[in-house]
Parts: structure tokens; sequence; C-alpha cells
């Protein structure tokens, strides 16, 4: 008779269910998806790090309600992640992404937005919520021509908000 762990998560990389013996696979699952984006974080540069994650830090946070990892013949080349709008909203998802230099310009990033709409939406969320720097024109142009709306403008980043 299988004993059963529950694991409760709105992360799309846990299992709901999973045996005891099994749950070490799911672990490592878990850590694997982890340190593809952070290595993927950490070939950035100090300034696109800072961009991707103002704190200066990457961690793994509870306020994490999607993830999804790119690869390119089985290399980890972008992630896309969304957090509770300020931890806390139902309605608002907070995207957070990257992508590997050498493999920008390639539709990777539509790829990323269009896993994002989708795991967003199952979760129940009505928008996706994006900031970028103004001197990150690449990034601002690629969510505007997903659909991504303009909301606010500061003097150095933009905001910009897409309904699912």
């Amino acid at each position: 008779m299988s004993k059963f762990i529950n694991v409760i998560s709105n992360d799309p990389t846990h299992v709901a269910m999973e045996t005891v013996s099994g749950i070490n696979d799911t672990l490592n699952i878990i850590f694997e998806s982890y340190d593809e984006a952070k290595s993927i974080w950490g070939s950035l540069s100090s300034d696109d790090k800072l961009l991707v994650t103002p704190s200066g830090r990457f961690i793994d946070s509870p306020i994490k309600i999607f993830q999804y990892i790119h690869k390119v013949k089985n290399k980890p080349v972008g992630f896309i992640e969304a957090y509770k709008y300020n931890g806390t909203s139902t309605t608002n998802a907070f995207l957070v992404y990257a992508i590997l230099k050498e493999f920008r310009n390639k539709g990777i990033s539509k790829i990323l937005l269009n896993k994002a709409v989708e795991g967003c939406k199952k979760e129940g969320y009505k928008y996706l919520i994006y900031r970028c720097e103004k001197e990150n024109k690449a990034s601002y142009n690629a969510a505007l021509s997903f659909g991504f709306e303009l909301r606010n403008e500061t003097k150095n980043q933009y905001s910009l908000r897409y309904e699912i």
C-alpha cells in the first residue's frame, strides 16, 4: 500500500501527489527548475540582473505563482516567472523574465509571454503587469508587440499591463 504526501503549490513544476518513495524525484525537479532560472539570471550583466530583480538577489519566493524555463537543445536559455502583484493580489500577476543574450531576437520572448498567459489564466489571474527600464527598448517593444498597454511612465521606467 502506497503512502501519499500532498504537495500543495501554485508552482506548475510541483507534482500534486507523489508516493513517499518518489518524493525525491519531485524535489529534484523543483530544485532543477530554480537552479536553471538562477543560472540564466547569473549570466546577465550586473545592470540586467538589477532590471530583472531590483533587490539584486535571486530567490525562490513564496509569492511565485508561475515559472517556465525555455530550453534549446536541452540548454536553459530563458525563463519567465509570475508573482502575486504586491505580494497579495489575486487579480494582477507581476512578470519577471530574462533570456540569454545570444538567444534574444529569436521569438523566445513571445513563447515565454504566451506560457505566462496560459499559466496565470489557469490560476485565475486577470492581468499581467510588466515593468522595464526605459533604456531596455527591446523588452519594451517586445511587450508592446505582444499586446501589453502602457499604463504608467516614470523618469526611468515603463509600467505595462496585459489583459488575459
